[in-house]
């Protein structure tokens, strides 16, 4: 125990110097949204995005799904402005592309022939703090939400609102896409989605062919949306709390049947919060990124 208490005192103590210490356009959160985005932790990697930007991840995160093995190395960042705004600047190594998504990264105009991404982003201020500004996939409109299809139908797209429009892509039935929610009254509505061989599919399909929509993309858990001197305070608490949990596991260990029931679950309940709170201190301190 003396060497958890040194482990807490020490993070602790981590944490206060970071949450003093650290630049918000220094690059950090580029680190961080890479190694979020490698282990296709989308939600996650959504925190260091500017809001607004979400619809192009969720995009970029479908053509991601879609190659498994490719991942991505930073290979520099540095400051930089755009149009006398803070950004920053940085340079990636795409490992293991396959041609599907080099295509698509050609597309956006960030990859050369080396498989090597160079790009500035702007850094974006929000209620919540500072976010990069995310230019990765082409979509725009007014009112982008995320829409599932009807169940048991097969929904025809067409290059132009209208029937009479050439049809370019089917979507299936139970689908999730990203439309432009505006017109609210229109019949038909713009539409956004990658295909297996990560084309965009860029179109129209009928509004009463979608059953629901959702205005956030991404959703985060309760650990998600601490924050670093939170976690790391519930961290210590949670650890304090070891004594406490023995005391109502030797009360339990009495009353038969219920206890091999309360037992283990306030047991895994109890390593579930502290793991769930040294991922989130792990990664914020030293981008090490736990398995989920």
């Amino acid at each position: 125990m003396r060497l958890f208490k040194y482990f807490l005192m020490a993070t602790l103590t981590a944490i206060l110097l970071s949450s003093c210490g650290e630049r918000a356009n220094d690059g950090r959160m580029m680190e961080k949204f890479v190694s979020r985005l490698n282990a296709r932790e989308y939600s996650c990697a959504s925190q260091y995005i500017f809001p607004n930007d979400h619809p192009k991840l969720k995009l970029f995160s479908d053509v991601m799904s879609k190659n498994p093995e490719t991942f991505f190395k930073l290979i520099s960042k540095e400051n930089a402005e755009i149009d006398g705004k803070p950004a920053v600047k940085f340079k990636l190594e795409c490992i293991n592309p396959t041609p599907y998504f080099k295509n698509y990264m050609e597309a956006v105009g960030v990859i050369d022939e080396n498989n090597i991404i160079q790009d500035t982003w702007e850094i974006r201020e929000t209620v919540d703090g500072k976010s990069l500004g995310f230019n990765w996939a082409k979509v725009t409109g007014e009112n982008l939400m995320l829409a599932k299809l009807e169940e048991d139908e097969q929904i025809p797209v067409y290059r132009s609102p209208s029937k009479n429009s050439s049809q370019i892509n089917t979507f299936k039935s139970g689908d999730k896409v990203i439309i432009n929610n505006y017109p609210a009254d229109s019949p038909w509505i713009k539409c956004y989605k990658v295909d297996d061989n990560c084309r965009v599919i860029n179109g129209y399909i009928a509004r009463n062919s979608i059953s629901t929509t959702d205005g956030k993309f991404f959703k985060l858990n309760i650990f998600d949306t601490l924050s670093l001197l939170v976690a790391g305070l519930l961290f210590l608490v949670f650890g304090v709390l070891f004594y406490l949990i023995r005391l109502i596991v030797e009360a339990l260990m009495g009353t038969g049947f219920l206890a091999w029931v309360l037992i283990p679950t306030i047991i895994l309940a109890w390593l579930y919060v502290l793991y769930q709170l040294l991922e989130k201190i792990l990664f914020e301190l030293f981008i090490i990124n736990l398995p989920y």
